[in-house]
């Protein structure tokens, strides 16, 4: 894709967007504008007006007047609707695709669509599976159309979710299949093994004319994989399709944030405090769903890694050792105490101040409708309640050092967690819980669809934590965070512990992750 865009060859051109919520300005003149068969990244911190610009351009808003958007030089009216978008080839692909997981591939790709019999009402199943078929095989994509989405890998997800636009665009009679996908944030849970096949059937899809808005945090994948990328920032453009060969990952930083990071602080060589040393956790024996016999330990004031690839059964574990998720078999052994984890519960390992921090905020770690400070003090409630009475002063007390130590924004304890940035609530549910003194905390990708600005704080809170005397557990598949921040990282293959790094770097861990030469990494 060449640098050069013809203003009057364009798949969208959005001009003048601005939207209010009551006196709040949230977008103000946005314009963007993406060319034919291009990968076009939009960045920004989280509250740049990102967020509200999708929901316009699928419809869920309408924006102030003033505002034009054209798609193939077609006029569009606001508020947009789901045929207008259809009509036009245009598919919007949030953060699950838009899947359901309990559904089966044909389900999920036909849902609206299914062809029934005219006498009997029944579903043409043998059709509609062929359809799918077909569809999946043009997408290099071999899952079985009976198969539950639940049940498939990252890539394989986001191509059903592709297959499902790639019908609805010709069933619309558009001549170059898909004009527009949006990728909100949707590439945010695909490990690094995944992205490059990913990209890979993108590629494909671009080179054939269809043209990509790609929204992610990632600034490596943007200045990787995208042509050109604008930059959001307080709801402005700072910076309006700049080509990505003429931008550095640190140019994208100091757009967004306005300033330039600092070097990230250096992790302290764990085992320097004798005392320490001498308070760990032991896990042992531990079965679940995935996982078999597993045996390790973690020390106070050690950062452990866990990793893996997709499903190996790294990411289960902080599920298992908090109580969230039951084990068939094992124990975690404490300073204090032996629990078994195949009879006990999360409050119970709660109340021995073990604590997690799950991957899912919006369904496991925060109720969104309710208010920072509810949130936040919801652990503590029966504790520090009186008898009828659960004390409102500790309450914003709490709340209100929480905001200071994590820099939540805005910083005022009423707002519903619901209305803040991604970054934002993730330094609720981390505040959440380490308001109450951990003593092991476990967390399953704490920096995920967060931007640098918040992924910093998040870090140092995480670092802040260990130092204090906390054993941490991290499972991530985020290789760079890995290497900022943990002592060691274990290895998972298939269920099992492989190998554990004691040398951490993104080098080692992609060495051990995948031992197979011949994998291609991205």
């Amino acid at each position: 894709m060449n640098d050069f865009v013809d203003s009057k060859n364009l798949r969208l051109d959005a001009q003048g967007i601005s939207k209010s919520f009551g006196l709040n300005r949230v977008l103000n003149n946005v314009n963007l504008a993406i060319a034919p068969g291009e990968i076009h990244a939009l960045v920004g911190q989280n509250g740049s007006g990102k967020s509200t610009l999708i929901k316009i351009l699928s419809g869920h808003h309408s924006p102030n007047s003033g505002a034009s958007l054209k798609i193939n030089d077609q006029n569009m009216n606001f508020p947009i609707s789901i045929s207008d978008l259809r009509s036009r080839g245009i598919s919007i692909l949030h953060q699950d695709f838009g899947l359901v997981d309990e559904y089966s591939v044909v389900e999920n790709v036909r849902i609206a669509n299914f062809s029934v019999n005219n006498w009997t009402r029944s579903i043409k199943w043998d059709y509609e599976k062929e359809v799918v078929a077909e569809l999946l095989r043009e997408l290099n994509c071999a899952v079985d159309p009976n198969a539950k989405v639940g049940s498939l890998g990252p890539v394989d997800r986001a191509k059903v979710a592709i297959a499902r636009s790639l019908q609805s665009a010709r069933m619309n009679n558009i001549d170059n299949g898909i004009n527009l996908l949006v990728f909100d944030e949707s590439t945010r849970a695909l490990p690094r093994d995944s992205l490059s096949e990913f990209y890979e059937e993108i590629s494909k899809l671009v080179a054939a004319g269809t043209s990509v808005l790609l929204v992610s945090h990632s600034l490596d994948e943007v200045v990787t994989s995208a042509d050109r990328v604008t930059v959001l920032r307080d709801g402005e453009v700072l910076a309006s399709g700049v080509g990505t060969s003429e931008i550095t990952e640190r140019d994208l930083v100091q757009i967004m944030l306005g300033y330039q990071l600092h070097e990230p602080r250096p992790k302290k060589i764990f085992g320097g405090n004798s005392d320490l040393l001498q308070n760990k956790y032991e896990v042992s024996q531990v079965s679940g769903q995935t996982v078999k016999g597993i045996n390790f330990e973690v020390h106070s004031g050690e950062i452990l890694g866990l990793t893996g690839l997709e499903g190996s059964g790294f990411e289960e574990i902080p599920y298992l050792l908090s109580g969230a998720k039951g084990a068939t078999s094992g124990t975690l052994n404490s300073p204090s105490e032996s629990v078994s984890l195949c009879d006990t519960d999360i409050h119970k390992l709660i109340k021995a101040r073990v604590f997690l921090v799950p991957e899912r905020r919006e369904s496991e770690g925060l109720a969104f409708g309710e208010s920072v400070l509810e949130n936040i003090t919801l652990p503590r409630v029966r504790e520090r309640a009186k008898r009828f009475s659960i004390g409102k002063f500790w309450q914003h007390e709490e709340a209100i050092k929480a905001i200071g130590q994590f820099g939540i924004h805005p910083p005022h304890a009423g707002v519903a967690v619901g209305r803040l940035s991604g970054g934002n609530q993730q330094k609720v549910q981390l505040g959440k819980w380490l308001l109450g003194g951990p003593k092991l905390l476990l967390l399953h990708e704490p920096t995920q669809g967060v931007d640098v600005g918040a992924r910093r704080d998040i870090v140092n809170a995480i670092i802040d934590l260990a130092e204090s005397g906390v054993a941490v557990v991290v499972a991530t598949i985020e290789l760079e965070l890995l290497e900022e921040i943990c002592h060691r990282v274990i290895i998972f293959q298939e269920g099992e512990i492989g190998s554990i790094v004691t040398e951490v770097s993104v080098r080692n861990l992609i060495d051990s992750v995948h031992p197979d030469p011949e994998i291609k990494v991205g």
